[in-house]
């Protein structure tokens, strides 16, 4: 798998960004985000290409990243972890001493993302109503498409940060309130 990430991370360098000097440091700080998000959520990057939108000569404006996992997922978790994959690669990106001097604007926000994240299953088709297939992360809004490529739901990504937060929180006072009356936080739901 290392080897795969790692011919992507070339591949993108020998494809079309000119050798310019943001590239291999974004570059190294994606193949590091994706080195973490694969231990820890078993997510695979597929591909990334930082780019100089308006003309930014040795600055990157924007950056497009796709990601794949082998699972299904419904609307709150895929939600969880688009949120997680964007907040902890805008953390890489911006805490990256080589890169920041060449970020046209710091701190890296994610409305400079674009990111795709797909959901691969065997049986996706057939649950089709229920799961999704894939979140997208464009202009800081996520889209959420099922196996058939119907629209199942949008939303800023700040909304989907609040919900995760808030489901979050959710889960913290139920376990609360369960160790409280000694019962387990499965029983009360």
């Amino acid at each position: 798998m290392r080897h795969l990430l790692s011919a992507l991370v070339i591949a993108t360098i020998l494809t079309g960004c000119g050798g310019k000097a943001y590239v291999n440091a974004t570059n190294q700080a994606v193949y590091r985000h994706a080195q973490l998000v694969e231990k820890s959520h078993d997510v695979k990057l597929m591909r990334s290409t930082p780019d100089t939108l308006g003309g930014a000569e040795e600055g990157m404006d924007q950056l497009d990243v796709q990601y794949y996992v082998y699972r299904l997922m419904e609307v709150e978790d895929s939600r969880q972890l688009m949120t997680h994959l964007v907040d902890s690669l805008l953390k890489e990106i911006n805490k990256d001493p080589e890169l920041r001097p060449h970020l046209t604007e710091y701190p890296f926000t994610s409305d400079r993302l674009t990111v795709k994240l797909e959901f691969n299953h065997f049986f996706g088709d057939y649950f089709e109503p229920l799961y999704i297939k894939t979140v997208t992360l464009s202009d800081d809004m996520l889209t959420y498409y099922t196996f058939n490529k119907k629209i199942k739901r949008r939303e800023p990504y700040t909304k989907a940060k609040q919900l995760v937060a808030d489901r979050f929180q959710d889960e913290l006072d139920q376990a609360e309130t369960a160790s409280l009356e000694g019962t387990s936080p499965d029983s009360i739901r």
